[in-house]
C-alpha cells in the first residue's frame, strides 16, 4: 500500500504540473473568442501578440524542459532520497503559478512558463526512477510505470478546463484554480511519497529503508583456482 500510495501521489502531482504547462493554449483560445472581455482575455490584458504566444508555447517551454529532464535524470540516479527532488519540483511549481497569476506582461509570463517546465523536467525522470526503485521486479513494474506515464496525458486534458474557467472567472481566476489544485497535489505528495526501496519478492529478500542501508553486495566471481578444486 505504501508503494501504491507513492505512485498515486506522483500521478496527481505530475498531472497538475502538466495541466499548468498545457493551460496557456486554452487561455489563448478564450482570447480569440472574447475580444470585448479583457478580464477573460490573457492576450488583451497583457498585450501579447501571436509571436509572443508562439514563443511561449515553443522555445520558452520546450528548451528548459528538455535540458532539465537530462540534468534531473543524471541527478536522480545518484540521489538516495528522491523525494527531495519531487518536493523541489513542487516548490518551483508554486513559484511559477504565483508568477503566472501576477504577470503584467510577456516577460513575467515567460518566467512562469520556464519555471513550470523546469519543474516538469525535474518531476518526469525522478518519477520514473523512483517507481523503478519501489518496484524492482520487472513483472510488477509495467503497471506503475504506465500509471505515472499516463499522468502526462491526463494533465494535458486537464489543461483544457482553463477555457471554461477563464470564461466564467477571468483568466487570472482560472490560473488561481489551477494553482489551488497544484497546492493540493504538492501537499499530497509531501505526505504520501516514500523513499522506501522494497525488494520483497524480487529475489533480494531484504528491504532497504530510505537508501540508508546499502544493497547486499553480490558474491565475488569465482577465481580460476576454484575450478581446479
Amino acid at each position: 500500500m505504501d508503494q501504491w500510495g507513492t505512485v498515486w501521489a506522483l500521478v496527481l502531482l505530475c498531472s497538475a504540473i502538466e495541466a499548468n504547462a498545457a493551460m496557456l493554449p486554452s487561455l489563448w483560445a478564450v482570447s480569440e473568442k472574447n475580444d470585448d472581455d479583457t478580464s477573460a482575455s490573457i492576450r488583451d490584458d497583457l498585450g501579447l501578440t501571436m509571436t509572443d504566444f508562439g514563443l511561449l508555447t515553443s522555445y520558452v517551454s520546450i528548451a528548459p524542459r528538455a535540458v532539465m529532464m537530462y540534468v534531473a535524470g543524471r541527478v536522480a540516479g545518484r540521489v538516495r532520497r528522491k523525494k527531495i527532488l519531487v518536493m523541489v519540483a513542487g516548490v518551483l511549481q508554486m513559484l511559477a503559478m504565483g508568477t503566472f497569476l501576477t504577470a503584467r506582461g510577456f516577460w513575467q509570463l515567460a518566467v512562469a512558463m520556464v519555471l513550470i517546465n523546469i519543474s516538469l523536467g525535474i518531476d518526469l525522470p525522478t518519477n520514473a526512477i523512483l517507481v523503478g526503485d519501489l518496484f524492482p521486479d520487472p513483472t510488477t513494474l509495467a503497471v506503475p510505470i504506465a500509471c505515472v506515464t499516463s499522468s502526462i496525458y491526463v494533465g494535458s486534458a486537464l489543461g483544457t478546463i482553463a477555457e471554461p474557467l477563464a470564461q466564467s472567472l477571468g483568466w487570472r481566476g482560472a490560473v488561481a484554480c489551477f494553482g489551488l489544485f497544484s497546492s493540493a497535489a504538492i501537499l499530497n505528495a509531501s505526505l504520501l511519497v516514500s523513499n522506501h526501496r522494497s525488494y520483497a519478492g524480487s529475489g533480494y529478500g531484504v528491504v532497504v529503508d530510505d537508501g540508508s542501508r546499502p544493497r547486499p553486495r553480490p558474491p565475488p566471481p569465482p577465481s580460476p583456482r576454484d575450478y581446479h578444486h
